[in-house]
């Protein structure tokens, strides 16, 4: 069986490796264009669910992998 790519585990993971090694909340998220959509969808679904959309700019970039997500 071939593992699944969960976005918002991975987003939540790289958010708190950014804080654990620059001890500041990141400003910016960075995601594919698909990965982008799936947020998009996932918002719609579970408005409540998804916190770090509001304090994060989303930067969509055309060339990232849709398993890759970086915050800055």
């Amino acid at each position: 069986m071939r593992p699944v790519f969960d976005l918002i585990s991975e987003i939540y993971e790289n958010i708190a490796a950014y804080l654990f090694v620059t001890g500041c909340v990141p400003g910016t998220l960075v995601v594919s264009p698909r990965s982008y959509q799936r947020l998009l969808e996932l918002e719609c679904s579970e408005p409540s669910g998804l916190v770090f959309l509001r304090t994060l700019s989303v930067v969509i970039d055309e060339v990232l992998p849709d398993t890759e997500v970086r915050v800055g």
